[in-house]
C-alpha cells in the first residue's frame, strides 16, 4: 500500500457516517432542530422540519392544475425537511434526475406572535422556488445556495393552522452556478437547508455588516445595522455580557423608504484575538426600537472575532506571505468537498458538523477550503467556535453567458452578505480553477484570449473586495 493509498484509507474511515433514524410519521424528534444562524438569532422562532407533503411533477403541470390550493390532491408521499429529494434522510432517495417537486404542510403561528410580523425563511432551496401561503402567492426566489425570506403577516392568522406550499425546480443547469453537480456527484434539489418561522416587530434589523478594525487608539469594531420597517427615526442598541467591551451603546438613525443604515463602533479592551489556537469570541445583542415604545424592539443575537488578515512581504523573509494578526501563518489544510453519504450536502445533524472541525484539528490541519459551495452557516459557526480557517469558495457555472454571469454575481452577493461576519473565513475564492471562463465547450481556456471575460473577472473581484474589504480574494 502506497502512502497516498493509505492516507486515503485513513481519511476515508475517519469521516465515516454512522446513519441516524429519520424522522418520520408519530415521531416527535425535528431533524436539525437547532437555530440555523448563530451569528444571526432571534428568540422567537419555529423550526419547519420535518415531515411535509411531497409529489414531483415531471410534466410540470402543477401551476395549471393548482396544486399549490390547499384542498389539492396527489401529496401521496412524504419528504423529510431540510434534506434534498435525492439523499436517503428525505425518505424519497430519488435520483432520477426529476426537476420539479412540491412541499406542502400546515403551519400554526404561535398566539404570542399577534403583535409581531411573521416571517417565513429558507436556508437554501436548489435552485429556484415559489411559494404560496393559504392558496396565494407570497413570493419567489432563485439561487440554490442563497437564503430568503418572505413577509406573510397578511397571509396567516395567529393561532390558526395555515398551508404553505412550495414548488422546487432545479435543472441543474451548467449557466446556473452549480459547483460539482454537474456530472460529478449527486445533485442537491429542493430544500436543502432548515426553514423556519419567526416574529419580528414592523422596525426590524434585516442584516449585519461587523468588521474589526487594531486602530492606534485599540481594537475597535464597526457594526453597520440594516434597518427596514415603517419611516422615521430609530435607535440602535449594542449591548454585550463581555465587561471588555463597552456597552451599552446607543446610536441614532432612521429609515426614509423603509430602509435605513445606522453604523456603530464598539471599543474592546484587553482584547483577546481570534486565531486557530485561540478561538474567542464575544457575544453581542443588538436592538433597534423606534420612538413608540409600543410598536415593539427587535433584537438579534450575534458574536465576533478580533482579527485580521492581510498579504505582505516582512524584511526578514525572502517571500509574501499570509498574515493573521500581523504574524505569517503557515497555513496546512485541505480542498473539503464537503458531501456525506446520507444527506449529501446537508449534515446529518449539528453533532456531525462539529465533529468534522475537531476531526480536521486532530489531523493537524488549520484551514480547510470548501470547495465550489458555500457551506451550512452552523459548520462556519463551528469552525469560529473551535478555531478554523476557512477558504470559501464561491459555486462555479460550468459555461460562460450573460445569464451566467447575472446568476454567479446574484449568488456571490448572497453568499458574502450572509457569511462575512465569519472570524473563521479568510479569503473568497471567486473562480475554481477558472470554470466557467471559457466560452462554448472550450471553457476554461478560451479567456485567455477573452478581454471581456479578464475585465468581467477583474470587476468581480473589485466588487468583492468593496463589499468585504476584511479578507483576502482570490
Amino acid at each position: 500500500m502506497t502512502p497516498q493509498t493509505r492516507l486515503l484509507a485513513l481519511l476515508t474511515a475517519t469521516f465515516a457516517v454512522v446513519p441516524l433514524p429519520i424522522a418520520r410519521g408519530g415521531d416527535t424528534d425535528i431533524p436539525r432542530p437547532e437555530h440555523p444562524r448563530p451569528d444571526f438569532e432571534r428568540q422567537a422562532w419555529v423550526n419547519l422540519n420535518g415531515e411535509w407533503q411531497f409529489r414531483f411533477d415531471p410534466e410540470n403541470e402543477g401551476e395549471n392544475q393548482k396544486w399549490f390550493e390547499p384542498a389539492a390532491e396527489g401529496f401521496d408521499r412524504k419528504i423529510v425537511v431540510p434534506f434534498c429529494w435525492e439523499s436517503e434522510r428525505s425518505a424519497i432517495h430519488d435520483s432520477s434526475k426529476q426537476r420539479v417537486g412540491w412541499y406542502r404542510r400546515s403551519v400554526t403561528v404561535p398566539e404570542s406572535w399577534r403583535n409581531q410580523n411573521t416571517w417565513l425563511r429558507f436556508g437554501a432551496v436548489d435552485w429556484a422556488a415559489d411559494v404560496w401561503v393559504n392558496g396565494e402567492h407570497a413570493g419567489a426566489h432563485e439561487g440554490g445556495y442563497t437564503p430568503f425570506e418572505i413577509d406573510i403577516t397578511e397571509r396567516v392568522r395567529p393561532g390558526q393552522p395555515a398551508w404553505i406550499v412550495v414548488r422546487a425546480t432545479d435543472p441543474t443547469d451548467p449557466e446556473l452556478p452549480t459547483g460539482k453537480q454537474v456530472g460529478w456527484y449527486t445533485p442537491t434539489s429542493g430544500i436543502w437547508q432548515t426553514v423556519w418561522l419567526e416574529a419580528r416587530p414592523a422596525r426590524y434589523v434585516a442584516a449585519l455588516d461587523i468588521r474589526p478594525e487594531n486602530t492606534r487608539e485599540g481594537w475597535l469594531v464597526s457594526v453597520a445595522a440594516d434597518v427596514r420597517g415603517p419611516d422615521g427615526p430609530c435607535r440602535l442598541r449594542i449591548t454585550s455580557p463581555d465587561k471588555t467591551v463597552r456597552s451599552p451603546y446607543d446610536f441614532e438613525g432612521s429609515i426614509e423608504s423603509r430602509h435605513g443604515k445606522i453604523i456603530g463602533r464598539l471599543a474592546v479592551q484587553e482584547p483577546k484575538l481570534w486565531a486557530p489556537e485561540s478561538p474567542h469570541l464575544y457575544d453581542i445583542v443588538v436592538e433597534l426600537a423606534g420612538p413608540d415604545a409600543a410598536a415593539g424592539r427587535d433584537a438579534v443575537r450575534t458574536y465576533f472575532g478580533l482579527r485580521t488578515i492581510e498579504r505582505s512581504r516582512l524584511d526578514n523573509l525572502g517571500h509574501e506571505s499570509v498574515l493573521l494578526n500581523g504574524k505569517p501563518i503557515y497555513l496546512r489544510g485541505a480542498l473539503d468537498q464537503s458531501f456525506n453519504p446520507t444527506g449529501i450536502y446537508t449534515a446529518p445533524d449539528d453533532a456531525f458538523l462539529r465533529r468534522d472541525i475537531e476531526l480536521a484539528r486532530s489531523l493537524g490541519f488549520n484551514f480547510l477550503r470548501i470547495h465550489i459551495k458555500p457551506d451550512e452557516p452552523r459548520r462556519l459557526y463551528w469552525a469560529d467556535k473551535l478555531g478554523l480557517l476557512i477558504m470559501q469558495d464561491m459555486p462555479n457555472t460550468w459555461q460562460q453567458s450573460p445569464r451566467a454571469r447575472h446568476a454567479w454575481e446574484s449568488t456571490m452577493e448572497g453568499i458574502v452578505a450572509r457569511d462575512r461576519n465569519h472570524p473563521a473565513i479568510f479569503a473568497w475564492v471567486l473562480f475554481n480553477e477558472t470554470w466557467g471562463l471559457g466560452s462554448g465547450r472550450d471553457y476554461g481556456r478560451e479567456y485567455r484570449q477573452d478581454q471581456d471575460t479578464q475585465r468581467w473577472v477583474a470587476e468581480m473581484w473589485e466588487q468583492v473586495k468593496k463589499k468585504d474589504p476584511t479578507r483576502l480574494v482570490e
